[in-house]
């Protein structure tokens, strides 16, 4: 039986899809790399990106390496949150490529793909509030800041995510009432 053009044409996207993906994890680990090299060899810069990145310039606090690793950590969480869906996305495109869409195997990637989506929001919030909070806890009263954000991106995190959920939970489903149908066959 001849392959169907939809399939030559999924087959493709995934083949570009693994491309993209390889290209997006080594980026990250060039950049997580970076960040740890930037850690140990300046550390008084890595305080003033993260100082910048949380808006917290002017009332930093007193500084220790303990705090600029966890406060460090904290602001990796969603890169890392980011690498578990690109990783699981590698996966799923070489399903896809291999023709197996609908399979266990794609429910579970794609329902992880989308709660790691999902939770990128609050722990994107949650982050910024403890940094902001380790950042200025030690200062003196008047100086300290508790800062609590959400974005458009947050939102639109979420609501994808769930999209991608909801959608893996139909697909398992469509799966349980496939192989309900064969048993009658």
């Amino acid at each position: 039986m001849p392959e169907s053009h939809d399939h030559n044409r999924l087959a493709r996207i995934a083949r570009w899809g693994r491309i993209c993906v390889i290209g997006a994890l080594l980026i990250l680990v060039g950049v997580l790399s970076y960040a740890v090299i930037s850690l140990v060899a300046q550390p008084d810069a890595s305080w003033a990106y993260l100082g910048e990145e949380y808006e917290v310039s002017d009332v930093l606090g007193p500084r220790n390496s303990a705090k600029l690793w966890i406060i460090a950590g904290i602001h990796s969480l969603t890169d890392i949150l980011g690498g578990v869906i690109l990783w699981t996305a590698l996966g799923l495109f070489a399903l896809f490529g291999r023709g197996q869409v609908f399979t266990e195997e794609t429910v579970s990637r794609l329902r992880r793909i989308g709660w790691c989506l999902f939770a990128m929001a609050p722990v994107s919030i949650l982050g910024q509030t403890i940094a902001v909070a380790i950042f200025t806890f030690a200062n003196e009263a008047g100086a300290r800041r508790v800062s609590v954000g959400f974005s458009d991106t947050d939102a639109y995190a979420i609501v994808v995510g769930l999209i991608i959920v909801a959608a893996s939970l139909a697909m398992a489903e469509a799966l349980r009432l496939a192989r309900e149908n064969e048993s009658f066959v």
